[in-house]
């Protein structure tokens, strides 16, 4: 269904009042009370301006904020009847039936209708019968008088051959989306075409600029949406004697389309000749087979899932399919066959730090660590070495590194080494396993060395706690809110900021604070070579047992698997 004239039938007052009722905070309703009303309009046409003509009710169509405004407005619209059963974005609202008889979804779709329309009525919000639609998922043949339609005393809803199109997908009965893909490929290999008649081996346009085109343009329409439709070329399935088998989704000839677009695209990006091997046109194009790229971005989205808010649907989604596996059902969903291929992975809470908070800019962070601002490393270095031998002997000193084997495990580890008075006091080196990078590593070893540091006799003479890293965007992190990867050990980390302030001390000794300092690495500055030292130490010891995947690994591990699979064409 479709909400005619959408952002048109917002009417202040009731918005306003919606909001009240909702329980937004109250300097946020007033807020949205002022920028929905008092407006005005004027036409140009032609260099010519006409009068001024005040609104009384809409919302404007260019504001980013009377999308979510409106949402919120048909808010109660989704919470009738079945509130699972109702989907909504924007102006477009679904409504789902599901049972073992056609007619029977009618029925409860005609209820829910007939609840819609009179909500409608109400509130001044009418639906466009040309643009509500009707379909039937079931297996089997039917014919379109086999289906039946909807029926209300003001709309009529019939169910129309073909696909049905919602949120730029076009959804099929039998939901296998061979439809939606073959008009997608048929757009975007009308697109290849038309780039291809630009350039030949003689002449044309740049090949990275073709290739810009290619991928911003094309392909990504080409691959719209495949998070939901893409279902992997197998899936697996247990037999009657309980033992996991392959099943093949039958999926090539959506493969044979899609790659079709992807081989034209780069005989367009190239000056090859049409006899060119495909292998060797996937390879000096740099583009991937609809296949590897399919996974990927399925992968990354899924990935991404541990990102989203606790209570986004998919997030809920996710952690009821994680706690079935632990009694080892076998996923019956493409979602939840890509939720149960993921390692066991990190939570991210992206509102621990939400971004209307005040933040530290770069630049501030990178005045705060002293990072490279325009110097060379050697330079960096000399300034470094001239500002350590300033530093008060009695204060704590920390040197940190994080390591990745290079063998086939790529083993993380960390290490570091602690002084004081120029003395070694502390040394230790330590395995965070293969599911960590060493971004990951340094910030462990970070908050590692600084709890160790707390721990110390030692501590009670010290005023500040140096910390000195020489990984750049994890020097950049600590000391303040971060919401990617690692998250809860920057946060534990500013904790420990707090217990610097507060811990026990000589009476002639401030209370100082923890400095984090970037060092320039591998320039011979003894501190930062110890502590790499044990970094490398670290990756050679036993892995820790239940080691949690990071967020940056989980891509990387994605990533270098969608580049063995290209490698191997």
């Amino acid at each position: 269904m479709n909400v005619k004239g959408a952002f048109d039938a917002v009417l202040p007052g009731r918005l306003v009042n919606r909001l009240r009722e909702q329980g937004w905070p109250n300097n946020l309703v007033r807020w949205v009370q002022s920028f929905a009303t008092n407006r005005s309009i004027k036409i140009r046409l032609d260099g010519e301006t006409g009068p001024e003509t005040k609104l009384e009710c809409g919302l404007p169509q260019g504001s980013p904020i009377s999308p979510i405004l409106f949402m919120l407005y048909i808010a109660p619209l989704f919470w009738m009847g079945k509130p699972q059963s109702r989907f909504g974005y924007a102006d477009d609202i679904a409504i789902l039936a599901t049972s073992n008889s056609l007619q029977t979804n009618c029925d409860s779709l005609k209820m829910d209708m007939q609840e819609t329309l009179e909500w409608g009525k109400t509130e001044g919000i009418i639906f466009d019968p040309k643009k509500s639609e009707l379909i039937h998922f079931y297996k089997g043949h039917r014919t379109l008088t086999d289906t039946p339609a909807i029926h209300t005393g003001s709309m009529n809803i019939e169910v129309k051959p073909g696909p049905l199109k919602w949120l730029g997908v076009h959804f099929d009965r039998k939901l296998c989306f061979k439809p939606h893909i073959q008009i997608l490929a048929a757009k975007a290999l009308k697109g290849a075409n038309a780039l291809r008649s630009l350039s030949n081996t003689h002449r044309g346009i740049p090949p990275y600029l073709t290739k810009k085109v290619a991928e911003a343009c094309i392909l990504k329409k080409c691959y719209f949406a495949s998070e939901t439709w893409w279902p992997g070329r197998t899936r697996t399935k247990k037999n009657a004697l309980n033992n996991p088998i392959s099943i093949s989704n039958v999926v090539d000839s959506h493969l044979s389309l899609l790659n079709k677009v992807v081989i034209t695209y780069t005989k367009a990006i190239l000056p090859v000749y049409k006899t060119t091997n495909t292998a060797v046109l996937y390879e000096e194009a740099k583009l991937r087979p609809s296949e590897i790229e399919l996974n990927l971005i399925s992968q990354l989205y899924t990935a991404q899932t541990i990102r989203l808010d606790l209570y986004h649907p998919l997030r809920i989604r996710a952690e009821n399919i994680t706690k079935a596996r632990e009694y080892n059902r076998t996923p019956d969903t493409r979602f939840a066959r890509l939720i149960t291929a993921l390692p066991e992975t990190e939570h991210i809470n992206l509102l621990a730090f939400p971004p209307w908070e005040i933040r530290e800019s770069r630049a501030e962070a990178e005045a705060r660590i002293n990072g490279p601002m325009g110097r060379t490393k050697a330079q960096a270095a000399e300034d470094f070495k001239a500002f350590h031998t300033k530093i008060p002997r009695s204060d704590i000193q920390i040197f940190s590194d994080g390591s990745k084997s290079k063998s086939k495990d790529g083993a993380t580890g960390g290490g570091f080494v602690i002084s004081q008075f120029d003395i070694q006091i502390a040394h230790h080196s330590f395995s965070l396993g293969t599911n960590t990078e060493v971004f990951d590593a340094e910030a462990t070893a970070t908050i590692a060395k600084a709890a160790k540091a707390l721990t110390l006799a030692s501590t009670k003479l010290a005023t500040d706690l140096w910390i000195f890293l020489d990984n750049h965007e994890a020097a950049l992190r600590l000391g303040s809110h971060f919401n990617g990867s690692s998250q809860r050990v920057f946060e534990d980390f500013l904790k420990l900021t707090q217990a610097w302030a507060v811990r026990p001390r000589l009476p002639y000794t401030s209370s100082g604070k923890i400095c984090v300092r970037w060092v320039p690495g591998h320039l011979d500055i003894p501190g930062n070579e110890i502590a790499d030292k044990a970094a490398k130490e670290g990756t050679k010891l036993l892995f820790p047992l239940n080691s949690i995947c990071t967020l940056i690994s989980l891509k990387r591990m994605i990533r270098t698997r969608a580049n063995k699979a290209d490698k191997q064409l």
